[in-house]
């Protein structure tokens, strides 16, 4: 019974931190790409919508149809343990948008894209989870969402 109460009251606070995360963008001024400090030790490279980070963690839920890169899926799970190359990609189809929250690790830059459909998101030297529907056995859908962190990241909007 103790654990259930528990269980509730991770799910409520998990939950809370999500819509936080989610509002992030309104409080930043509602522009993609956003930077956070005028500092010059880590600037963004902005070229042709593309933004660049370095040494950054990365989150990305939605829904796309495009994942490349790992070979080999779990029911729809991929865990590299080596660094890999990956690019996700949704390109605007019925249902089709992503969310992606990306932060350069030792208090560097920030960006956030909430519900782009037209995003590709070329991540470098890749570890940690990824789950994507597209290669699941048991789920159907095109819904994605990995936690990972990236030497390098391109995000292309």
């Amino acid at each position: 019974m103790k654990r259930k109460k528990h269980f509730e009251k991770l799910l409520v606070i998990g939950t809370i931190c999500l819509l936080t995360l989610l509002s992030l963008q309104v409080a930043l001024g509602g522009t993609p790409n956003s930077e956070l400090s005028d500092s010059e030790e880590n600037p963004i490279s902005n070229t042709a919508g593309t933004s660049q980070y370095t040494d950054c963690i990365v989150i990305i839920f939605g829904k796309c149809d495009t994942v490349q890169g790992p070979q080999t899926w779990l029911f729809g799970v991929y865990c590299p343990l080596f660094k890999k190359d990956i690019v996700i990609q949704s390109k605007g189809g019925e249902n089709e948008s992503l969310n992606v929250i990306v932060r350069e690790r030792g208090g560097g830059n920030f960006g956030t894209w909430y519900d782009h459909e037209n995003l590709k998101l070329d991540l470098r030297g890749t570890t940690g989870i990824l789950f994507w529907a597209g290669k699941s056995l048991l789920i159907e859908g095109n819904q994605i969402f990995a936690r990972c962190k990236a030497e390098t990241a391109f995000i292309t909007d």
